[in-house]
């Protein structure tokens, strides 16, 4: 047996892991053996990949912690497409929506959104190398005229959010982040909306998408999980 390992690609950091294999078997007992040894080789990798994914979360945490808040606070792995076209029919947006994404990376979920709803989109996001590529995406895919790609600290961002001004939210940062993130909108006054009608945006809808974590005191109205990677959908709305 011949077995040769290359290394990985998780995420946009191209982390992740697979091996290439080419079996001489001169015999169906070999050929059984070596096909248990390669599903021995699958979990060793499995168990590779989620001792890396969590060795990439505690470095970013230790970056957010040291940072007070104005560093690293989003993960680096991107929301698969498919989560996202998922996604996307379970929201109620026009072209007169207005869009905030925090932590938009690469700005998958932004130039989506833009792209199906027509409407204009904020994607925030403290890595300039990631909030660039976004912008020559959106370049590229026609939508520069919708789409505002800052590159900024998104806690300095939300010193002056008025939460009301936004018909959507999609957040994908980290647990401690998400508290904090929690506690502003709390405090500018967004409550669980009681339930959702066809004059729901109305009466101020405010929808919120959170990406990995949820969103501390506020009900889940809808969840799934695609790839490993778990998605939230808020309604909220301001009391008077």
């Amino acid at each position: 047996m011949t077995f040769a390992m290359h290394s990985l690609v998780f995420g946009d950091n191209r982390l992740s892991n697979y091996c290439t294999q080419s079996i001489d078997c001169t015999s169906q007992h070999n050929l059984i053996r070596d096909t248990s040894f390669i599903h021995d080789i699958s979990i060793m990798d499995a168990v590779k990949k989620e001792r890396i994914r969590k060795a990439l979360i505690s470095l970013a945490k230790a970056k957010f912690e040291s940072s007070s808040g104005e560093g690293v606070v989003a993960p680096i792995s991107p929301t698969p497409a498919s989560a996202i076209d998922i996604m996307l029919p379970k929201l109620n947006l026009t072209p007169d929506s207005r869009v905030l994404e925090l932590g938009c990376g690469d700005g998958r979920w932004t130039l989506s959104i833009a792209k199906k709803f027509s409407c204009n989109c904020i994607g925030i996001d403290i890595d300039n190398d990631r909030v660039e590529f976004a912008r020559l995406r959106a370049k590229n895919e026609g939508l520069s005229d919708k789409v505002d790609l800052r590159n900024t600290d998104i806690f300095q961002y939300l010193q002056h959010l008025h939460a009301e001004d936004f018909h959507l939210m999609v957040v994908y940062l980290f647990r401690d982040a998400m508290i904090r993130i929690s506690r502003i909108l709390k405090r500018q006054g967004l409550v669980d909306m009681p339930s959702f009608s066809s004059t729901a945006v109305d009466r101020g809808l405010i929808q919120i998408v959170c990406v990995g974590f949820t969103l501390p005191g506020f009900a889940i109205i809808w969840q799934t999980q695609v790839n490993g990677v778990k998605i939230y959908l808020y309604h909220t709305m301001k009391l008077s």
